[in-house]
């Protein structure tokens, strides 16, 4: 991939403060991140590949390249030795975490808690992990079989389940198979699943690009709408 090694304990996130950025250095961490605009009015003007001191005891290291839509992006980092060209490719490694990110809070609705003890979102948030994994699973899965049917097809993309549908369709039918006492039963309910998702795929478009919001949207399960449990 580059020419460089990259360090194994890499952070990659993208909304941040100094104290974070500090925090990170005192526990040798390394760390890739992307700032807006007016983050940092220093950091605004510097030339790519430009080092800054954000106070007396951080200095981060500025890296800026242009996206494929003409955006510039930003991105503040204390990987020192690393070549600035290598910069790019290492920050969009992010994207499959993002992907998670976008599974868990949007399509599994994490944020969306049933109360507000300790106990309520501890247990919320454990059993959206485990529909996550199972998610993941049936995925897998059912990917398998789509590329072994298309293999004669000369299509112009790759094909790959439609998450949406796959969560839409386990939220009901793992429940079921859960509690189904024979085990057989439980198998064939889920093998039904996974042939339903079959059915319900989408292209991979590499160069599809979405237009990112000027400005960050309100959270979409607000703690004050839910009731004391």
């Amino acid at each position: 991939m580059i020419g460089e090694k990259i360090p194994t304990n890499l952070t990659v996130v993208r909304f941040l403060e100094v104290p974070l950025i500090q925090y990170l250095n005192q526990t040798g961490l390394h760390f890739l991140m992307r700032v807006r605009r007016k983050w940092n009015l220093d950091v605004d003007v510097a030339p790519s590949d430009s080092l800054i001191k954000l106070d007396m005891n951080t200095t981060v290291r500025v890296v800026k390249f242009d996206l494929p839509s003409g955006e510039q992006e930003t991105l503040i980092t204390n990987l020192f030795e690393v070549s600035a060209d290598a910069f790019p490719t290492l920050y969009f490694y992010r994207w499959p975490i993002e992907v998670k990110f976008d599974l868990v809070k949007n399509k599994l609705e994490l944020e969306n808690f049933s109360g507000r003890t300790k106990n309520a979102v501890l247990q919320d948030f454990w059993t959206c992990m485990h529909l996550a994994n199972i998610a993941a699973i049936a995925n897998d899965e059912a990917n398998e079989l789509v590329q072994e049917q298309r293999t004669e097809k000369s299509n112009k993309y790759v094909y790959t389940p439609n998450m949406n549908q796959l969560i839409g369709l386990l939220k009901d039918a793992y429940i079921d198979a859960v509690f189904m006492h024979s085990k057989h039963k439980r198998r064939k309910r889920m093998e039904a699943v996974i042939a339903q998702i079959v059915y319900a795929i989408v292209p991979i478009r590499p160069s599809r690009s979405i237009p990112r919001p000027l400005s960050p949207q309100n959270a979409k399960f607000h703690h004050n709408h839910k009731s004391n449990c």
